[in-house]
């Protein structure tokens, strides 16, 4: 008689294999306790919305809302923009200040999301500021 190593010893449906250090190799857990079923840590998410832009009309800049999902940094740049950046907390908005270089009040904003611990998205917007 034949021993099947990946069912509990006592009957029932418990699996005993099982990816424990999570290296994308599952084994048989042969341990003298019970691995506790866990997930893997989930990957930091990349994906972020571009909101609204508040424009100020005196100085010709504009502040821009991007709703992220949660911590890491949000950065725009692009030709005729100052680079700028802000680091976010938690998951929520959080604005970037847009000022121009010179002149030039119709900007293409690159928008780069780099989550905590994750891989970084971009995202262009065509923003146009306004001087009285």
């Amino acid at each position: 008689m034949s021993i099947d190593a990946s069912i509990h010893e006592r009957g029932g449906t418990f699996v005993r294999v099982f990816d424990g250090n999570f290296d994308g190799t599952a084994r048989i857990d042969i341990g003298a306790y019970e691995f506790p079923t866990v997930s893997p840590p989930a990957a930091a998410c990349s994906l972020f919305t571009i909101g609204k832009l508040k424009k100020n009309k005196k100085k010709g800049t504009g502040t821009l809302t991007v709703n992220v999902p949660g911590s890491g940094v949000i950065s725009a740049s692009g030709k005729g923009l100052k680079k700028t950046s802000a680091n976010a907390a938690a998951a929520g908005a959080v604005t970037l200040k847009l000022k121009p270089k010179g002149g030039k009040l119709k900007l293409k904003v690159k928008l780069s999301w780099t989550p905590t611990g994750g891989t970084a998205a971009t995202k262009t917007d065509k923003v146009k500021l306004k001087k009285k």
